[in-house]
């Protein structure tokens, strides 16, 4: 069709196709077809209105009513349309609509439990093949056949495989990008990505391979998409779904000062009201929040727990850690983590309690109203949860007194953000530009990492979470982080308008008509007795050291650099490693270059802040400088072996050999103190009568490395960027 035509039956205009069963403009028209979907029309009588931003110059978005507030999109589609799909409603069966629909299909889930849940459903026969392919982590007890097999499998007319987004890029890897228009690209639940794509990099991939594909080729659905900072994203055309009536709520509000001892307290009032009953309780924070609350449970109660939880947590969960088996929650008691909160179903009736704690280190825990609405349709029985009840702590700050810069608009903050990427961006695309024009800066401007640039481009706005602004796309080149950007503006929303105080909650949530009790609570302080916390930290610290000792011997395996460095990529995207086996794995491959295997990883099983590993950084990256690199040659002049000084001296010399190099001024004697002890080992204070206070250089390896590096960072190598300083 042509890109801009309205005429009697048809409207192709902005990516937008509708075709009529007679003239738009006429009363009783139906919609033959939408957005590259056959609609069953005779069936459904779908009607369809066109939003315009401006009329006759470009539309908004595609809006029509369901027939029925029961209806699914199956009962209206023989497929799903393009675009993004804002169905405003959980449950309507978009994702089952396009894997019954007659086309090759690729649908990206956002829980390994949703797409295992889908696919052994469709097993054929008593056979190991199934319609649909499930493309994810391993699962016991659950066997397909390979890509290549299913591919090759005539029986199958439709190929239909539901991926999960980590093994998304080895699924394209086997289609091949020449066979994507013989696809069509469904990503489901899109909102989850702006909650969870700060800790799940591999989300921000998945909307780069959506826009490898024709864009009559592919849809975003949620039941609650918000704004996008990817203008690629705002640009699609939207279908937006609406219905007859409203889904009101009864809601229990619970604000409290200590969101862990009112849940513990919520959930054992509810088992002794209602003792057959189950409960679920969404909590986003497994270390800091659902062990805390099981160790404030009656012992009688915990062995009725399960945690449902994403890889990275499983490992913390323990002996708690369970998945969804054939829809149904696995303990009386069960908790669920953000990777839960969309995707997944549950056919049977609980009770609801979910937990959002508005305090700097919890962030990540806040529920917006969308995210709330999500988890109450994880229920799938038509009557809905047996009870909804939400704990939670607020800022409790009155709006008068709220900081000024937090005062700031949405689409302001977020100009400022894009603005900050953008920066950074110019400035890395400035670099080969220099590199051409400057032969004598090569030296510098090559010495530039840019990863490094991508991985330090953190930065924190407000009282928000720091988040990185830069990634690397699919094809390796540097973007904004687009996800991340919209985190941060979930977060000012939430933090401002949703748990600024006490009883902005209550007021918004009804405002939207839902019925609200609501009640607040203050409880002693402390979230846990002392001795629970110590056990479960011991936990934590055992949980750990037994991950690191399973890394190491898994990077053993190797017999060089390149090796190991394979080994420990194959670990990230395999096993899943928690936080910190991802950050040990990380430290690993920066410093295995210059140290011994044995003396690298005995430092990094020692626990370290940021600021004590990158110490370890800058004494590895000093004691392999080259002896003749202008660096050590000055350092060592200044400071010679044996020689003592005061911290003035120190500071005075330290700063001398800054300027010259054009590196920062040092501030004080203790931050040059804490320098110079990354690159040479210092006695103790020793007090002299006549100097006060002095130190004596004693060596230059503060480590006490044996041999010598295994790899020599060059003279030529400038030493701006080397360091990491704070």
């Amino acid at each position: 069709m042509n890109n801009n035509i309205i005429e009697a039956g048809i409207t192709s205009f902005d990516n937008y196709e509708i075709l009529y069963s007679s003239s738009p403009s006429g009363e009783g028209h139906l919609v033959q077809y939408l957005n590259n979907a056959s609609v069953k029309y005779l069936d459904s009588g779908l009607k369809c209105k066109i939003n315009w931003k401006e009329k006759g110059e470009s539309i908004s978005s595609v809006s029509f009513l369901m027939p029925t507030d029961e209806a699914k999109l199956g009962n209206i589609f023989e497929e799903c349309p393009y675009g993004i799909i804002k169905k405003n409603r959980t449950g309507v069966g978009a994702t089952t609509l396009e894997l019954n629909s007659k086309r090759n299909s690729i649908v990206v889930v956002p829980t390994r439990s949703l797409a295992y849940n889908k696919a052994k459903n469709s097993r054929i026969g008593h056979s190991n093949n199934y319609g649909i392919l499930y493309v994810g982590g391993s699962i016991s007890g659950f066997s397909t056949p390979t890509i290549e097999n299913y591919l090759d499998n005539p029986a199958i007319p439709y190929k239909k495989f539901i991926v999960v987004a980590d093994s998304l890029p080895r699924l394209l890897g086997k289609i091949g990008v020449d066979n994507y228009e013989d696809y069509f690209f469904m990503v489901d639940e899109v909102d989850s990505y702006q909650y969870d794509g700060y800790f799940r990099e591999s989300l921000e991939n998945v909307i780069d391979y959506y826009f490898e594909f024709p864009y009559r080729n592919r849809c975003l659905v949620s039941a609650t998409i918000g704004v996008f900072s990817n203008k690629k994203i705002e640009d699609e055309p939207v279908i937006n779904i609406s219905f007859n009536r409203s889904q009101r709520r009864n809601i229990a509000l619970v604000h409290t000062n200590n969101v862990i001892k009112t849940a513990a307290k919520q959930i054992e009032k509810t088992i002794h009201d209602y003792p057959e009953d189950k409960i679920l309780i969404a909590f986003n924070s497994v270390r800091k929040g659902i062990l805390q609350i099981i160790a404030n449970l009656d012992n009688s109660l915990k062995s009725k727990c399960a945690v449902l939880c994403g890889s990275y947590s499983q490992t913390y969960a323990g002996e708690y850690y369970s998945e969804i088996i054939d829809e149904m929650l696995p303990k009386q008691i069960t908790f669920m983590t953000c990777t839960y909160f969309v995707g997944i179903d549950i056919s049977e009736q609980f009770h609801l309690i979910s937990i959002s704690e508005s305090t700097e280190q919890q962030t990540h825990t806040l529920l917006s109203e969308d995210r709330l609405e999500q988890i109450v349709g994880r229920c799938r029985i038509q009557d809905g949860v047996y009870s909804e009840t939400i704990v939670y702590k607020s800022r409790e700050i009155e709006p008068d007194t709220y900081p000024s810069s937090n005062s700031l608009s949405q689409e302001d903050i977020k100009i400022k953000i894009l603005r900050d990427a953008s920066t950074l961006i110019n400035h890395i695309n400035t670099i080969p530009k220099l590199d051409e024009i400057f032969s004598n800066l090569r030296p510098w401007l090559r010495s530039i990492n840019i990863d490094d640039i991508i991985h330090n481009s953190i930065y924190k706005y407000n009282d928000l979470k720091p988040v990185k602004l830069l990634r690397s796309n699919i094809n390796g080149e540097v973007q904004v982080a687009y996800l991340n950007i919209d985190n941060i503006l979930i977060q000012h929303n939430t933090l401002t308008y949703l748990y600024l105080t006490k009883h902005a909650l209550r007021d918004i949530l009804s405002s939207s008509g839902h019925i609200i009790t609501w009640e607040d609570i203050q409880e002693e302080a402390g979230r846990i007795s002392p001795q629970n916390q110590e056990n479960i930290n011991e936990h934590i610290m055992r949980v750990e050291e037994n991950e690191t000792e399973r890394i190491i011997g898994h990077l053993r395996n190797g017999n060089s650099i390149q090796e190991r460095a394979s080994l420990a990529n194959d670990f990230k995207f395999n096993s899943h490693p928690s936080p910190n086996g991802k950050q040990f794995i990380d430290r690993f491959l920066e410093l295995q270059i210059f140290v011994d295997f044995d003396s690298i990883t005995e430092k990094l099983t020692q626990r370290m802040t940021s600021n004590q590993y990158n110490a370890l950084y800058n004494s590895v990256k000093f004691w392999a400088l080259s002896e003749r690199h202008p660096f050590k040659i000055i350092f060592k002049e200044k400071f010679p072996l044996g020689i003592r000084k005061t911290g003035r001296d120190i500071l005075e010399n330290l700063n001398t050999i800054f300027s010259s190099l054009g590196l920062m001024s040092v501030e004080s004697n203790k931050k040059a103190i804490s320098y110079m002890k990354m690159f040479c080992t210092l006695s103790d204070r020793i007090r002299d009568r006549s100097r006060g206070n002095v130190y004596e250089i004693l060596d230059y390896n503060v480590n006490g490395f044996h041999g010598e590096p295994a790899s020599i960072i060059e003279a030529n190598i400038p030493i701006s960027g080397l360091f990491r300083f704070t």
